[in-house]
């Protein structure tokens, strides 16, 4: 996961400056931020998505990697 946290979070800071996100999709519990049921959809959508966008440049990364 962490390879492809730069890209996640450049996602998910630009959903929010975007408006596409915001804090009435989460709920905490536990010392914890978790996403509400009704969205998981929306944020799986959104990452993978990203990913797709990516794909190349995470094939290449990985393909050095190993």
């Amino acid at each position: 996961m962490e390879p492809l946290r730069p890209i996640i979070d450049y996602k998910l800071v630009k959903a929010w400056n975007l408006g596409q996100i915001n804090e009435k999709d989460f709920y905490f519990k536990d010392g914890e931020f978790l996403i509400k049921k009704d969205f998981h959809r929306k944020y799986t959508n959104m990452f993978f998505e990203e990913l797709m966008r990516n794909r190349e440049d995470i094939y290449t990364y990985i393909k050095n990697f190993l």
